[in-house]
């Protein structure tokens, strides 16, 4: 689960590459925000499900009353993983990822 300050749909149907530092995992869908909920309830009464810590709450969502969860869905898991070059950019979203030959 993901939990956001403000809902978006812009992601909801389309394919987006799961990624970490340094290699890509597979490709997921977001699906579209459910809520508004309340912040501090799904701070405390789902946290097995967001997985945040405290301090990642307070540096994602903030002092956010109200906030929107989503429910991705893995459609595909790369196997085995790969990797991509990372552009230098401060965005949350790589928009463009060039996936590195094997």
């Amino acid at each position: 689960m993901m939990v956001r300050a403000k809902p978006y749909s812009e992601y909801a149907k389309q394919a987006i590459f799961l990624l970490s530092e340094t290699d890509v995992l597979g490709l997921y869908v977001e699906g579209y925000p459910e809520g508004p909920y309340e912040a501090f309830k799904v701070r405390v009464e789902m946290r097995d499900e967001h997985g945040m810590s405290d301090e990642e709450w307070q540096t994602q969502i903030g002092d956010a009353e109200k906030v929107w969860i989503y429910k991705p869905r893995i459609i595909s898991k790369v196997d085995p993983v790969k990797g991509y070059e990372s552009p230098k950019s401060e965005i949350p979203f790589i928009h463009n990822v060039k996936i590195l030959p094997e």
